[in-house]
């Protein structure tokens, strides 16, 4: 059925077009029940006859579509979601309409962009149901698309719900529902506490007052040289307690390098054996220039090798012009390091966005698309917890907080808008939100229309 919906975008609002397929049996009373009483999770239509082609015509404003909402999200969020999602099925019979008739292809279920509420679309004609194992099939992969990120054992908790046998949307709704209660009950206070337990109390920081001088106070002496102050007594530092599954920085270095003592060698014994490597590789780096007179730091590169890799979000820091030529590492099998110098006409094998024009500075200079994620979002930091992956500064007011994104689908590329308020462009045409337009090599892609960002697409 969905061959017959469209999106369209105009100056006032973005809509969603459903042509009806002939002959055409529609539902007087859920269209009378949605004109006069719409529920507060559907969106209102109107019914439109052009040469007897009817058509309902759904408004949209400040939308996402639920395909494209954040799918890494904490357990309330995702309680929260959820449950916006469910309720219309639970609440419908209150206004006398058939869940049933619910669209429910996640590219036109919408989210409120500021409050995360679902909203649904109705379609009144009675070719357009669903069977209650479609629905239930919906919930379930709309959970599998979510990751929770602070208590995996909820998910395992609802990833065994769904592998029983007639349970119903009711039982998922109570479900969830006494899991908001559980987390809600969590966060409160303690009333009582058992007999013979003290409260921990807590000073605020502005409660901490100093104690006031005594009122007889020695004369001020003259300035002059302040004589050295005794030494204080430190107190003896206790023994660490290392507790089970834990090692001390010295094991760690122990484990990697060996134990210096053993070896008998001095601080000063390293230094010389470091001089006579550094004239022996001819007192010059990887980069062509003088070392300095420093030791490698080993125990430092070796935390780094340690630590996993940490993904940053990309700021809009100008970026210097690279070098004419370019540089690569290569390891050799004897584990040293050779450099090799390519070429002036070398280009990166990997597909980007550059920048060809800003009205304000700071302006990421390149958009990588080499990403290892299904997607990468565009937009701007903000207060937010959850930062789009390339975030520009807050200078740029125009691009929204989750402006557009691009998605990788078997090394095509596709940008979606993502129902922001100031649009984007791709070869100067504007993008219906929620709606996939393939990225070409060549093209120009804008974000705003007032003070454009515009970028380069390379392929």
């Amino acid at each position: 059925m969905n061959e017959n919906f469209s999106l369209q975008s105009s100056l006032e609002a973005n809509y969603l077009n459903i042509q009806l397929n002939e002959p055409v049996k529609l539902d007087e009373i859920a269209v009378s029940v949605i004109k006069e009483d719409c529920p507060d999770f559907i969106i209102p239509f109107r019914l439109v006859n052009i040469n007897d082609s009817i058509s309902l015509k759904y408004k949209l404003i400040n939308t996402i579509a639920l395909e494209y909402a954040n799918t890494t999200l904490h357990k309330m969020e995702f309680i929260k979601l959820y449950m916006s999602l469910l309720s219309p099925f639970i609440r419908c019979g209150d206004w006398f309409l058939d869940y049933h008739n619910f669209c429910i292809d996640s590219r036109y279920i919408f989210l409120d962009k500021m409050s995360d509420a679902a909203y649904f679309i109705y379609v009144p004609e009675y070719s357009y149901k669903n069977t209650d194992a479609q629905i239930f099939e919906f919930f379930r992969n709309v959970f599998t698309r979510m990751a929770i990120t602070d208590d995996a054992g909820f998910q395992v908790r609802l990833y065994q719900f769904f592998s029983k046998s007639n349970v119903t949307l009711t039982d998922l709704y109570d479900l969830l529902l006494q899991e908001s209660r559980n987390m809600s009950a969590s966060m409160q206070p303690l009333t009582a506490l058992p007999n013979g337990v003290r409260p921990i109390q807590t000073v605020r920081h502005e409660e901490v007052r100093q104690v006031p001088p005594a009122r007889t106070q020695a004369r001020p002496e003259p300035p002059g040289p302040v004589p050295p102050k005794p030494e204080q007594v430190r107190p003896k530092a206790e023994a660490p307690i290392i507790l089970s599954g834990q090692e001390t920085d010295d094991e760690v270095v122990k484990a990697l390098f060996g134990d210096n003592k053993k070896k008998g060698k001095t601080k000063k014994t390293e230094t010389a054996a470091w001089q006579s490597q550094e004239k022996k590789n001819g007192g010059f780096s990887f980069f062509g220039k003088k070392k300095e007179g420093k030791p490698t730091n080993h125990i430092a590169d070796a935390a780094q090798q340690i630590s996993p890799p940490k993904r940053e979000t990309i700021q809009s820091v100008p970026v210097e012009p690279a070098a004419d030529s370019r540089i690569k590492f290569a390891q050799m099998q004897d584990t040293e390091d050779r450099t090799e110098i390519v070429s002036d006409d070398y280009q990166p094998a990997t597909a980007y966005l550059e920048l060809i024009d800003s009205p304000v500075p700071g302006a990421i200079q390149r958009i990588y698309l080499n990403f290892q994620t299904p997607y990468i979002t565009i937009g701007r930091m903000s207060s937010d917890e959850i930062q789009p992956d390339v975030a520009f500064s807050r200078e740029f007011s125009r691009i929204g907080r989750r402006h557009a994104r691009i998605e990788n689908r078997d090394g095509i590329y596709y940008i979606i808008d993502l129902g922001s308020a100031n649009h984007t462009f791709l070869n100067g045409k504007p993008l219906v939100p929620n709606q996939a337009y393939q990225l070409i090599d060549g093209g120009e892609v804008s974000f705003t229309e007032s003070k454009p960002v515009r970028y380069r697409i390379h392929l």
